[in-house]
C-alpha cells in the first residue's frame, strides 16, 4: 500500500497502533509537518485525520500512547498537543476523565435540522400525486 499526504512535504513520523480490544486491527499513524493521518494497516482506508491549529505550528514528532487512543504531537509551540481518538482505544488510566468526556459528548448529541424530515423518491412523489412540487 502506498499513501500520500498530499502536502508535498516529507513524512516526519510513522507509528503503528494495535487495537487493544482484541480485534487485531492495526493502524498506521503517519505525519508530515501539517497533518497526522491514521490509516487501516491492511486496507489503507483512512480512519481519521488530525490537523493541529495554526497556532501550534508545524508537527515535529508524534507519540501514540500504547494500548490507548491518546496521540500527542510535538509542534512548534511551547505546549504538547494532545488528541484522544476513542475508536483507537480507551484513555490511559492516568487520564480516565477523557472517557467521561467522550460519553457526555455522545449523550448530548444535537439534533440535525433534517432529523424530522423524510426524503422521498420521484416514484413516491408520483404515488402521492405531488409531482407539481
Amino acid at each position: 500500500i502506498t499513501k500520500d499526504h498530499m502536502y508535498d512535504s516529507p513524512i516526519v513520523d510513522i507509528k503503528f497502533a494495535t487495537d487493544p480490544f482484541g480485534s487485531g486491527q492495526r493502524h498506521v499513524v503517519s505525519s508530515d509537518r501539517h497533518i497526522i493521518k491514521i490509516w487501516d494497516a491492511e486496507t489503507g482506508e483512512a480512519h481519521t485525520n488530525i490537523e493541529p491549529g495554526e497556532s501550534a505550528g508545524e508537527i515535529n514528532d508524534v507519540a501514540v500512547w500504547k494500548d490507548s487512543g491518546l496521540i500527542m504531537a510535538a509542534c512548534d509551540s511551547a505546549r504538547i498537543q494532545a488528541y484522544f481518538v476513542p475508536s483507537l482505544g480507551p484513555a490511559p488510566s492516568w487520564c480516565s476523565f477523557l472517557e467521561n468526556l467522550t460519553e457526555e459528548m455522545e449523550e448530548s448529541q444535537n439534533r440535525s435540522m433534517y432529523d424530522d424530515y423524510r426524503f422521498v423518491t420521484k416514484t413516491e412523489l408520483e404515488k402521492l400525486g405531488l409531482m407539481n412540487l
